[in-house]
């Protein structure tokens, strides 16, 4: 779609149906697909032609793009990154539990929800575990949820060197990028999904 003049530059059907969701970079349009067999195509909008499509998993968010690299996380259980130039898988970082909400990028680090309320920090260059929060323990009443009771479904804000995220336990925290150390947490009396 041609923004400038209101129209539709080239029109293209994907192979499969299937929910997808997108992103968009310089002349690349990266498209993630939820279900099939080539969950994530790479297209190049201005000619409309697929450079590569490849087998991602099943994934369930939006994917990042990040100069050479594309961040997606899959919903049973696994981030990776790919090359943008072919789709080469650099690494995976499998997760403990479903990944619902997609990912935020800031600084190198690649901030990742989980179902269960982990909240991970990645290298996003090694997909190395830089640090962990649990969001379910302490609690600003006082009280640790129960597994998956508090996860986490709304993707992280990053704000300079904070990461803002809203749980499934009714509470929006704020945590440093650099250390996952909490900040401080505020009970919001609904669920942020």
């Amino acid at each position: 779609i041609s923004l400038a003049r209101m129209r539709i530059q080239v029109r293209k059907k994907l192979p499969q149906a299937s929910e997808a969701a997108c992103a968009v970079l310089d002349s690349s349009l990266i498209i993630a697909q939820r279900f099939g067999g080539k969950t994530l195509l790479h297209y190049n909008i201005r000619s409309g032609r697929l450079l590569w499509q490849i087998d991602g998993g099943d994934i369930s968010t939006e994917p990042i793009i990040a100069d050479s690299l594309i961040f997606c996380a899959a919903l049973y259980k696994h981030v990776d990154a790919y090359r943008r130039s072919n789709g080469r898988r650099l690494w995976q970082y499998r997760t403990p539990s479903q990944i619902h909400a997609s990912p935020a990028l800031a600084n190198g680090i690649l901030v990742v929800g989980l179902e269960d309320g982990l909240l991970l920090g990645l290298d996003a260059l090694t997909g190395a575990k830089k640090w962990e929060l649990d969001t379910g323990k302490n609690k600003s009443d006082g009280t640790t949820h129960t597994p998956f009771a508090g996860g986490i479904y709304a993707t992280p804000v990053i704000r300079r060197q904070t990461v803002y995220v809203g749980t499934n336990d009714q509470e929006f925290i704020a945590v440093d990028l650099l250390t996952g150390a909490e900040s401080w947490r505020l009970p919001v009396g609904s669920k942020v999904i």
